[in-house]
């Protein structure tokens, strides 16, 4: 390797960033991030929720002038433009290894170690911040997010989705006998149809919640008299040990696609311990349109600024600019933690920063049922 070898220079991890970005897609498992189009904001684009509905065009005659509009009502929030960040450390090792490298006293192959080794680093940051966007995003469905970890505790956020499409049935769906899931979905699907105009067609729930739904006297019986099945206790708990089978069965009852999501994300506490949740909770059922997915008059991600490209886009004291202007995240850059260099490694950071808005707020609907 030249003796100019810096794999840590930023340009050079930037093109590494946009190589993998391209790459990796977000992946299936992140579904409400995937299903949210990412957007560039302005910071008060970002502060704001945006209230908005389509207007259907006018009809005009010819030579007659149309109206103007206003694109959208802004209810300004308290809610502040999150920074979305995670690092990982770059230990002593792997930089004695960078020095070799540049001084050609490396093993052939050393240089690629390093690059496998600097390129899974960053793999791993990009997943952690799609992560929580997903949470974000999950949470923009369900119309609550929060956050609690290291020492920061946000507060709730809510999206503005109507009251009468955030049900908790009276009875809850552990109650086989009385309960109604059926009539339950039934009637959120009939109020948003009926008030807001918006008609579902997907339903997504753990599979925890799937199978008190299907377990219900009140279900079974609704499949029955479709002629679907009839089945004694025990030839039921046979058929629902196929979990595809029995599915099929409950979309043809209930008329949608159902998605069953038991997702989970880690998180550190203050103490380095970890600890796992869902990104849907059990016992919350959402209610949502294929339509919408990639849909931005629906909702999207506000991505915005990243202030640490503007801070790194001017010389200070001298010292070279890191970036070439302000940029939308995630991004990518390596730091120095201890300007001492006691001990000497680095740091490589990704961070992001911006909201999700949702536009039409009875896109999603939810069913608390336990």
């Amino acid at each position: 390797m030249p003796a100019g070898y810096n794999p840590l220079a930023t340009n050079r991890i930037k093109a590494m960033w946009n190589a993998l970005m391209d790459v990796r897609q977000i992946p299936d498992n992140l579904r409400y991030l995937k299903r949210t189009p990412i957007v560039f904001a302005e910071d008060d684009e970002i502060m704001a929720r945006l209230t908005e509905r389509s207007i259907i065009a006018d009809v005009v005659a010819d030579d007659q002038p149309a109206a103007v509009r206003n694109d959208h009502q802004i209810t300004l929030e308290a809610t502040k433009i999150p920074n979305i960040k995670s690092g990982t450390n770059i230990k002593q090792s792997m930089l004695n290894l960078v020095q070799r490298i540049k001084a050609e006293q490396a093993m052939a192959g050393d240089a690629n170690i390093f690059e496998n080794y600097l390129t899974g680093r960053m793999d791993k940051l990009m997943i952690n911040v799609r992560m929580q966007m997903n949470l974000m995003c999950a949470g923009m469905m369900l119309d609550s997010y929060s956050w609690s970890g290291l020492g920061i505790k946000s507060g709730t956020v809510t999206f503005g989705t109507p009251s009468d499409l955030k049900v908790t049935p009276s009875v809850g769906w552990a109650t086989s006998a009385t309960a109604t899931p059926v009539a339950d979905i039934m009637g959120v699907k009939t109020t948003a149809q009926n008030k807001y105009g918006v008609e579902y067609n997907r339903i997504t729930m753990s599979n925890a919640d799937f199978l008190l739904m299907i377990n219900t006297t009140e279900f079974r019986n609704a499949a029955s008299a479709m002629k679907l099945f009839n089945f004694s206790a025990d030839q039921f708990s046979t058929a629902i040990a196929n979990n595809n089978a029995i599915k099929m069965v409950a979309e043809s009852v209930l008329g949608m696609t159902i998605e069953i999501d038991d997702t989970q994300y880690g998180r550190e506490a203050s103490d380095s311990s970890h600890s796992y949740s869902r990104y849907l909770p059990t016992g919350k059922v959402l209610l949502s349109n294929t339509s919408d997915d990639g849909n931005s008059s629906s909702f999207d991600f506000a991505n915005g600024i990243v202030t640490e490209t503007v801070v790194g886009s001017m010389s200070i004291n001298g010292a070279p600019a890191i970036f070439g202007g302000p940029q939308t995240g995630p991004v990518a850059f390596a730091t120095l933690p201890n300007p001492d260099l006691n001990p000497p490694n680095a740091n490589l950071w990704s961070v992001a920063r911006g909201f999700p808005r949702k536009h039409n707020q009875a896109a999603t609907a939810i069913l608390t049922v336990g």
